[in-house]
């Protein structure tokens, strides 16, 4: 997966003057903002539901 949004990123410096470089290079990436704002709730809530857990361990 790492390589293909390598691949797929589009112009580095695009993505680094945008507010949110990580959403400029899923952007590029999918192509859709929908399948854009699906994959970032996933990657937030994946780290969310990580920190709960590591947190709840202790």
């Amino acid at each position: 997966m790492v390589f293909v949004l390598l691949i797929r990123m589009g112009n580095i410096e695009d993505s680094l003057a945008s507010i949110s470089p990580l959403l400029t290079i899923l952007y590029n990436a999918m192509g859709s903002i929908g399948r854009n704002t699906v994959m970032s709730v996933g990657i937030w809530l994946w780290g969310f539901i990580c920190n709960f857990a590591s947190i709840d361990t202790v």
